[in-house]
C-alpha cells in the first residue's frame, strides 16, 4: 500500500530575517557543530549575509547555503554531538577546514567528503554558495572517531559523478516527493555514500545500483507528470533527467518499452475518467483526447486489447450503487 503522507521537512535560516547585533550569535547556533570563535570578514554585521534552506528525511538533510565570508573555530571537536558527515559542493566560492591537525581547501564545483565531528574550523574569505549533505553517522554505519582517506582529498572522476548527481537529485526531487518516493532517495543517496566510505579506490556494482534506482524515480515520477502530453518524447525524458536513451530503455525493457509504458499510463488515467463520468455524446472522444490520444480509433482498439471490452462499457460505472 502506498503511502501519501510525506516524511520530507523543511528549515529555512537567514539572518536578514535577524538584527545585526544578534547575528553573529545566530549563525553560531545554526552552524552544524559547536564554535568557541566566529568573526566576520570585513567586521561588519550589516553587511554579514547568510541564508540555508534545507529539506530533511529520516535524519538526512539536503540543501543549499550562500553567505558572505566569515571565519568559525571549536577548540574542542568531536565533543559536541556533531555526528554528521558533510557532502558538499561549492557553486561558488571556496572554503578552507582546519581537520585533524591539517587543512585543506576546497575547490569549486566538486564534492568534498567531511567528517564535521573532527573539524576545529572553517574560513571563507569572500562569498561563497554551495549544496550539501549532511548525512548522520548512523544511517552510513559510520563510527565516531574512524579514520577515511577520501575525508579532506579530491575524490576520483566516477565517485565524483555518482556523489553530485545523486545530490542533484535529492535536492530537484525532495520537495514534491511521496512518502515512498522520499524514503527510496534517502535510502539511495545514504547507499552511496556508504558504499564511497568503505570502498576508498572505486565505486562498486552497489553504487551504480543505488544511482540507478533514484534515477528511475526522477524518471517515472516526471512520466507521471506529464504522460498525457501528446508531445513527449523520449529525448525530452532524456534531457530532463539527465539519462542517455540506453538507460530510459533499460528502465522500461521488461514493460514493453518506453512507448507501451506511457500508453499503458495514459489507458489507466482514462479508464479511471470513463468510470467516473456521467453518460453525454462525445464522452470517448473527449477523454481519449485529454489523455493523449488524438484518434479516437486508435484509442478504441488499444482499450479493448487491454481491458477486454470497450470504453463506452464502463462510462459511469464508478457513480453505480
Amino acid at each position: 500500500m502506498m503511502s501519501n503522507a510525506s516524511p520530507v521537512q523543511s528549515q529555512k535560516f537567514d539572518v536578514a530575517d535577524i538584527e545585526p547585533r544578534y547575528r553573529i550569535e545566530a549563525m553560531r547556533t545554526f552552524l552544524p557543530f559547536k564554535v568557541t570563535q566566529f568573526e566576520l570578514v570585513g567586521n561588519d554585521p550589516h553587511a554579514f549575509k547568510a541564508q540555508t534552506e534545507m529539506l530533511m528525511v529520516n535524519g538526512l538533510s539536503v540543501g543549499h547555503h550562500v553567505s558572505s565570508g566569515f571565519r568559525a573555530s571549536t577548540h574542542k571537536p568531536g565533543t559536541d554531538g556533531s555526528r554528521f558527515l558533510y557532502v558538499i559542493k561549492y557553486v561558488k566560492g571556496t572554503r578552507r577546514y582546519s581537520y585533524d591537525g591539517s587543512s585543506y581547501e576546497t575547490v569549486t564545483d566538486k564534492i568534498n567528503i567531511a567528517d564535521i565531528g573532527r573539524w576545529t574550523g572553517m574560513t571563507c574569505d569572500g562569498p561563497i554558495h554551495s549544496v550539501f549533505a549532511l548525512v548522520p553517522y548512523e544511517l552510513v554505519g559510520f563510527e565516531e572517531g574512524q579514520q577515511n582517506d577520501r575525508f579532506g582529498h579530491p575524490l576520483d572522476a566516477v565517485t565524483h559523478e555518482v556523489l553530485d548527481a545523486n545530490l542533484e537529485l535529492l535536492g530537484n526531487q525532495l520537495p514534491t516527493a511521496s512518502a515512498d518516493e522520499a524514503n527510496l532517495l534517502q535510502t539511495v543517496f545514504t547507499g552511496v555514500v556508504r558504499s564511497v566510505l568503505r570502498y576508498p579506490r572505486k565505486l562498486d556494482e552497489f553504487s551504480h545500483d543505488m544511482l540507478q534506482t533514484g534515477r528511475e524515480v526522477a524518471v517515472r515520477r516526471y512520466i507521471s507528470q506529464n504522460f498525457a502530453r501528446r508531445d513527449l518524447t523520449v529525448e525530452e525524458v532524456c534531457f530532463v533527467c539527465g539519462i542517455s536513451r540506453s538507460t530510459l530503455y533499460r528502465i522500461f525493457r521488461d514493460e514493453g518499452g518506453f512507448a507501451n509504458y506511457v500508453t499503458a499510463q495514459r489507458l489507466s488515467a482514462a479508464f479511471r475518467q470513463l468510470t467516473r463520468t456521467t453518460a453525454r455524446r462525445g464522452l470517448v472522444r473527449y477523454v481519449a483526447d485529454n489523455w493523449g490520444f488524438s484518434n479516437q480509433s486508435h484509442f478504441a482498439r488499444l482499450f479493448r486489447k487491454a481491458y477486454g471490452f470497450p470504453a463506452s462499457d464502463i462510462i459511469g460505472s464508478a457513480l453505480e450503487d
